[in-house]
């Protein structure tokens, strides 16, 4: 079974990899400021659920904050098994 520390671990990268390879020069400057704005409250609520040794909801967080910037950068219409 995957523990919770895993799944954390798998949605930071997941998110990481999203702003690495999908946010360009060519992104907006307006988009660039709501995606660092959101990551900087749900980083915020991770500390904060750290600090409760509460995983389940770091998990829910990230898993919401990974959602919707895949949504945010248009990335379900993309071409996923690309090489990066």
């Amino acid at each position: 079974m995957i523990s919770k520390d895993q799944i954390i671990v798998s949605r930071l990268k997941a998110i990481d990899l999203m702003v690495s390879n999908y946010i360009t020069d060519d992104t907006s400057v307006s988009k660039v400021n709501e995606i660092y704005d959101r990551h900087k409250l749900v980083m915020k609520q991770v500390s904060f659920w750290e600090k409760q040794n509460n995983q389940d909801r770091i998990v829910y967080d990230l898993s919401e904050f990974g959602d919707w910037l895949f949504d945010f950068l248009g990335l379900e219409n993309e071409d996923l098994n690309k090489e990066i």
